[in-house]
């Protein structure tokens, strides 16, 4: 299966999981925090006025010490759309086609003046993109990168308006997010909505005319029956610009959608397969060139995205017990104990991986580091009988 996926099987994949979510919502509450994420507040003095936020951590997240790219959604208030895309990006890391992450949702307080960067005549509050922008980059993300294990990777979804905005910041503020991904954005003027929509356009010739290197991802996507707010001719003038003047290190993509409107998990799925091209591993490359093969491979998409792209990335808890397991099976007890060896570091309180650990070692004679894995095993898991039975065994055997 390629990483982009066929596109009526991505939906059928993703109707099936939103339906095990919302089966799972049914039982109580006590799971609203799991679906929507830490609710927090943070007091902008940009803005001057509180900013309420939605923070969702990867599952993986207390049982180990890794650092995630941090997806940061627009919108948030329209928790239908925010649970739809935490959704997408779960079900897609889970299947290891995109990083596990961190997702942040902004919630609005007066979107009008929010994400429009220009004054529009009928808005009164219009207008006040550039403060939050700055919001945005001076206080959310060092808000964020200080209380949690972020990687220095940023990507920016928004959809419409707030497509529009995310475009103003691309062009704004380059080094602020590493990719961005617009849905649909608004970027014509007509009766009710005038305002400057030339400006994405001038801020993109103005900053490639610059002729900097811009190691950025950009992806778009547009309905081909959308209405005068949305209409794609804009997005076309913005695809020729960069087709003449991006700098070939930029990454971008246009896409004319099947069907016009706002689908906030679908438009974040094609921009996260866009954006992490060629991140899957695939399981056979494993069984052939071990750990040191997909070390070798995390090494080139740390340079590529650049940030330290760790193994656990691309191997999940259930794939390296389901990896170290066949290698003991197939009597690689050498890549066995390398990958069990692995695991042990990224989650060491995980009983699981050294009672496994133990298992290994003592299948490839090393009966002291197989006790002393089965022993910390065992604090991590007092019941395991597995290991206590081992350690009786291997203590009767001294």
């Amino acid at each position: 299966m390629s990483a982009r996926m066929n596109h009526g099987f991505k939906l059928a994949l993703l109707l099936l999981f939103f339906a095990l979510v919302a089966a799972r919502n049914t039982r109580g509450n006590q799971h609203k925090d799991t679906v929507f994420g830490k609710r927090m507040t943070l007091y902008s003095k940009v803005l001057n006025e509180e900013r309420q936020l939605f923070v969702h951590l990867p599952v993986d997240y207390d049982s180990s010490a890794k650092k995630y790219p941090v997806l940061y959604i627009l919108d948030a208030e329209s928790t239908h759309l925010f649970r739809q895309s935490i959704t997408a990006v779960t079900f897609f890391a889970g299947f290891r086609r995109i990083p596990r992450m961190i997702v942040v949702g902004v919630v609005n307080t007066d979107r009008n003046r929010d994400i429009t960067p220009r004054k529009i005549k009928q808005r009164a509050s219009s207008g006040g993109g550039d403060a939050f922008l700055k919001f945005l980059v001076s206080e959310l993300i060092p808000h964020i990168d200080s209380r949690f294990r972020s990687a220095k990777y940023r990507v920016l979804f928004g959809g419409s308006s707030a497509g529009m905005f995310s475009l103003y910041t691309l062009f704004s503020r380059p080094e602020a997010f590493n990719a961005v991904i617009a849905s649909r954005p608004a970027l014509s003027s007509v009766p009710g909505y005038t305002w400057d929509s030339d400006v994405i356009l001038r801020k993109a010739n103005q900053l490639l005319e610059k002729k900097v290197s811009l190691c950025r991802v950009l992806y778009i996507d547009y309905g081909g029956q959308e209405d005068a707010l949305h209409n794609p001719a804009p997005i076309r003038r913005l695809s020729a610009l960069l087709k003449q003047k991006a700098p070939s290190n930029f990454r971008w993509e246009t896409k004319q959608m099947g069907e016009s409107g706002y689908r906030s998990a679908e438009s974040l799925t094609n921009g996260l397969l866009t954006v992490f091209d060629g991140w899957y591993y695939p399981a056979d490359n494993l069984h052939t060139a071990g750990m040191a093969g997909i070390k070798s491979y995390a090494n080139r998409l740390s340079e590529r995205f650049r940030y330290s792209v760790p193994v656990s990335d691309l191997l999940a808890e259930r794939d390296l017990i389901l990896f170290g397991n066949r290698f003991l099976e197939i009597g690689n007890l050498v890549e066995a104990i390398n990958v069990f060896e692995y695991a042990c570091t990224v989650y060491p309180k995980s009983w699981v991986f050294f009672n496994s650990l133990g298992g290994a070692y003592l299948a490839h004679g090393q009966k002291e580091l197989a006790i002393k894995s089965y022993r910390t095993s065992l604090e991590l898991e007092p019941a395991n009988a597995n290991a206590i039975q081992k350690l009786k065994q291997l203590r009767e055997h001294k």
